[in-house]
C-alpha cells in the first residue's frame, strides 16, 4: 500500500515494499525527518529480503502524516513506541517486526521492545539517544530557527505538510527545560530481544556513551556494536554498507531466535 493508512490514533502516510505476507521491518526515522529519510536503506534490505515486507511511515506530523497532537509533549516518543507504533502495527495485520530506527526513530524501538517484547524480534538502532547529553543540546540549538535560514525552511516546507509541527516543536522541545533530564536507560533492563547498535564518534547529536549505556544494560543475550569514528549523525547514509550488514545481521538474529521459540 501507499499513502494515507488509517489507525486508531490517527493516519499516517505509509508505504510498503517487498513481500506483502512476508515477514515485517518496520523503519523509524529521525525527528523531523519522513518516510524517506530511510527509503534507501529499506531498497538495499529488499534486495537483500525480498520475501520480507518493508513499512516506511512518517511519524505523526511529520512528511505528509497528520499531526495526533498539537505539539510534541515531552513523552512523545514513549506515545510513538506504546501507541502510535502498534497501531500501524494493527492497522497492517503485522503481529511482531524488525525495527530499524535512526535517531529519535532508534529511541522509539528501544522503548517499543522494552514495553512491548512480543512485538519486536530485533533492534537496529542508528544513532539513538537514551539520556540528553551536552553535544545533543548543542547540536540541536545549532540548528536554524524557523524563519532564520529561508533556504533551509524552504526544504523543511518541501518535505513536510506542517513544519511548526515537524520541526519547530521538536527543536523546542529538546531545547526544553522539560527535556533535560530525560532518561529512558530504566526501561533498558526490559530489551530481551537481539540489538544492534550503530554509532559515529562524529555524530553531531551524541556520543558513543548513548550505546555504552544501552550495550551494558539491556539484559538480550544478542547485543552488537559497531562504531565508526569519522561518522556522523546520517551514518546510514555515510557509511550505507556498514550498516546494512547491521540491519541483515540483527534480523537474521531475530529470524534465529524466533524459529527456536516456534519450535
Amino acid at each position: 500500500m501507499s499513502g494515507l493508512l488509517t489507525t486508531k490514533p490517527g493516519a499516517v502516510d505509509c508505504v510498503e515494499r517487498g513481500t506483502p505476507n512476508g515477514p515485517a521491518i518496520m523503519f523509524l526515522h529521525h525527528g523531523f525527518g519522513t518516510l524517506l529519510s530511510l527509503v534507501n536503506l529499506a531498497g538495499s534490505l529488499n534486495g537483500h529480503l525480498p520475501e520480507h515486507r518493508l513499512v516506511l511511515y512518517s511519524r505523526p506530523g511529520c512528511g505528509r502524516s497528520p499531526p495526533m497532537s498539537p505539539a510534541k509533549p515531552p513523552d512523545y516518543l514513549t506515545r510513538e513506541a506504546t501507541i502510535v507504533l502498534p497501531a500501524v502495527m494493527d492497522a497492517l495485520g503485522v503481529e511482531s517486526a524488525d525495527l530499524v530506527g535512526h535517531s529519535d526513530g532508534g529511541s522509539i524501538a528501544l522503548i517499543a521492545a522494552a514495553m512491548h517484547p512480543d512485538r519486536v524480534r530485533s533492534i537496529t538502532a542508528l544513532a539513538p539517544h537514551v539520556i540528553v547529553e551536552a553535544r545533543t543540546r548543542k547540536g540541536i540549538r545549532a540548528l536554524p530557527e524557523t524563519g532564520s535560514d529561508h533556504e533551509f525552511e524552504r526544504t523543511l516546507a518541501q518535505r513536510h505538510n506542517n513544519i511548526d509541527v515537524a520541526y519547530t516543536a521538536w527543536r523546542a522541545l529538546w531545547l526544553s527545560k522539560d527535556m533535560a533530564e530525560w532518561d529512558i536507560t530504566p526501561l533498558l533492563p526490559s530489551i530481551f530481544c537481539p540489538v544492534q547498535l550503530v554509532q559515529g564518534g562524529a555524530d553531531e547529536y551524541g556520543t558513543f556513551r548513548q550505546i555504552d549505556l544501552i550495550e551494558t544494560r539491556v539484559s538480550s543475550p544478542s547485543v552488537s556494536v559497531l562504531r565508526i569514528a569519522d561518522a556522523g549523525h546520517e551514518i546510514h547514509k555515510s557509511h550505507p554498507e556498514a550498516v546494512l550488514a547491521a540491519c541483515l545481521d540483527a534480523i537474521s538474529a531475530g529470524s534465529q531466535i524466533n524459529a527456536g521459540l516456534r519450535g
